[in-house]
């Protein structure tokens, strides 16, 4: 239930990406603690070094991002 949850949260460390994205995660949906934990199994930190491509041209992404720090640019080519 509710407590198990709390406990959940507030044992994660509150400094980590996956932290943060739960918080923000919990103003638009009631996760139970069967769904946080396994969230906290999936969700993993990537740091990337400035202007490095995460994702080229012609690759299918099948990743969410969230960014906790810094920016990230998005560039698309029109073929017109």
């Amino acid at each position: 239930g509710g407590d198990r949850k709390r406990e959940i949260i507030n044992h994660m460390n509150k400094k980590t990406p996956e932290h943060h994205l739960l918080l923000f995660l919990r103003q638009f949906v009631n996760l139970q603690a069967e769904e946080i934990s396994s969230f906290q199994s999936i969700v993993h930190q990537k740091d990337f070094d400035k202007n490095e491509i995460f994702i080229h041209e012609g690759e299918i992404c099948d990743k969410v991002f969230f960014v906790v720090k810094g920016l990230c640019r998005h560039f698309f080519t029109d073929k017109d």
